[in-house]
Formats: C-alpha cells, sequence, structure tokens
C-alpha cells in the first residue's frame, strides 16, 4: 500500500465553522430553540396560506346544465359530482 503524503480532507460542518468557536454548547441551546420556533410558525402559516388556495362554496353549478348543488358547509368543487339532473362531473362556484 503506498501513502501519497497528502492530507485526507474533512468535509467542514456546521459546528466546524469559525462563528460557532464563539458560542458554547450551553449558549447554543436558545438560539437553536428560537430558531427551531421561528420554523414552526413558518411552517404554519405556510400552511394556513394553501388552505385559502382551495376554493370552497356553498353552492355549486353544473356546466352542463345550471342545476345549483347546494351544501350547508363549505365544500372543495371535488364534492360537488354527480349533477342530480344530469349527471355532469363538472362544477363552478355559485355565488
Amino acid at each position: 500500500m503506498q501513502f501519497s503524503g497528502r492530507a485526507i480532507e474533512r468535509t467542514p460542518t456546521l459546528s466546524d465553522s469559525p462563528i460557532f468557536a464563539f458560542f458554547p454548547s450551553e449558549r447554543r441551546k436558545p438560539i437553536r430553540e428560537a430558531l427551531e420556533r421561528a420554523r414552526e410558525r413558518v411552517d404554519y402559516a405556510i400552511g394556513r396560506l394553501k388552505s385559502f388556495e382551495e376554493v370552497r362554496c356553498l353552492r355549486w353549478r353544473c356546466i352542463d346544465c345550471g342545476y345549483v348543488k347546494k351544501f350547508t358547509r363549505l365544500m372543495p368543487a371535488e364534492v360537488a359530482p354527480p349533477c342530480a339532473k344530469c349527471g355532469g362531473d363538472q362544477f363552478q362556484a355559485f355565488g
């Protein structure tokens, strides 16, 4: 086995970075917890925004025949089909 004389390079990690040399591990814990709380809040906000993207309506109108299907709670378009009158499967929000 030959040795080339070159040092084996290690992949640097976050804890190897110079910024962490100034922070002992007990001082890193509150910073980590604050960042984790911030991430949780951002994830929650993104989830709430995604829920508003989906259109929900109490009434859906069949595109084929114009029949209006009514619900007692807000429903997405996937729930409306089939049409009770013509059996159509395409609806648009009404009102």
